[in-house]
Parts: structure tokens; C-alpha cells; sequence
């Protein structure tokens, strides 16, 4: 299928859709800022229909939704920013990196799982089953996920880290005020 772009028609003009290096790339034109006349009647949305997926990227204050289950080996998803991503996954391995205010929520399954987050963001996570976790928070930020076999567990600041499952293995280290419980 193709991209198709939904909104404004005059705001419309200004989003760049454009592959580099393999990689599909959407993005608003340089020194132009968007504002739609009511964002209650959707803003702008860009839908993007896969076959195969192995990362997503978002920056900025806009918000991912993923309408399909995104399925696969290795899948990695970076989100720097204010915005939002709401995605589920089947997959082997997963890596997960946000840095800012933005929200993840992540459903599905994994085997393995490594959570980055730093900012005031949080990754909700416990409707996602994962064998093994690794959940790194630093800052005032928050995680939450599901970790059956195995959970590695770090903590600076005043960011939390909620688990829940019955991990056989349980690696925590906390520095600072944040804290490592079970949910």
C-alpha cells in the first residue's frame, strides 16, 4: 500500500514523505510549524501500512498509533520528545529507548526485553508478556512491565520500576529515590 495523509489541505502540502537509506522518513518542511484550526477534529494523520517492520522512531510532540500487530525478530522503537506510541508486538527481542516527557504503552509478547528511559516519560508495559527484562530508568521516570523468567532492574533518580510475573532471577540495584516493587 501507500502513505496517505489526512488533515488540512493547506497544512497538508508542508508534510515530507521520503525514503533514505532504506529507511521511510515523515517529517514537517523545515522552519514550518503546524497548527490545524482544531486538533479535536483529528490535526493531521499519516497512516503507513506494513508488511514488515523492524523499527520505529518518533520525535517531537505527535502521537503513533499502531493499528496491527507488529511481528518479527529483532524490533526496536526510540521516542525522544512530548508524543505518545501506542504499539503491540510478537516478537524475539525487543529494545525500547525514550527520552523526554512522552508515554509508551507496549502489549503483546517478547522473549527478551531492554528498557531505556530517562526524562519524565513512562513505559507501560504489563500487558506485554516478556520472559526476560532489562529496565533501566533515570530521572523521574517510570516503568511498568511484566517479566516471567528473568528482571534486571536499575534505578537513578526518583524514577520507579513496577514489575509484574514471577521472575525466577531478580537483578536490582536503586540509587537515589526512586524505588524496584512489585505490582
Amino acid at each position: 500500500g501507500s502513505v496517505s495523509l489526512k488533515g488540512e489541505e493547506n497544512l497538508l502540502e508542508y508534510i515530507i514523505t521520503e525514503v533514505k537509506d532504506g529507511k521511510l522518513v515523515v517529517k514537517v518542511e523545515k522552519g514550518i510549524n503546524l497548527q490545524p484550526s482544531s486538533w479535536k477534529s483529528g490535526g493531521i494523520s499519516v497512516t503507513i501500512p506494513v508488511e514488515e517492520i523492524s523499527s520505529l522512531s518518533m520525535s517531537g510532540s505527535g502521537d503513533l498509533e499502531g493499528k496491527t500487530v507488529l511481528k518479527g525478530t529483532d524490533f526496536s522503537t526510540r521516542m525522544s520528545g512530548s508524543g505518545d506510541m501506542e504499539i503491540e508486538v510478537e516478537v524475539e527481542n525487543l529494545e525500547v529507548s525514550v527520552s523526554g516527557s512522552g508515554d509508551m504503552d507496549l502489549s503483546g509478547n517478547t522473549d527478551t526485553m531492554e528498557v531505556r528511559i530517562s526524562g519524565s516519560g513512562d513505559v507501560h508495559a504489563y500487558e506485554l508478556d516478556a520472559n526476560h527484562v532489562s529496565a533501566t530508568v533515570s530521572g523521574s521516570a517510570n516503568i511498568r512491565v511484566t517479566a516471567n523468567e528473568s528482571l534486571k532492574a536499575r534505578v537513578s533518580g526518583s524514577g520507579d520500576i513496577s514489575y509484574r510475573g514471577n521472575p525466577e532471577k531478580i537483578d536490582s540495584k536503586t540509587s537515589g529515590s526512586g524505588d524496584i516493587s512489585k505490582g
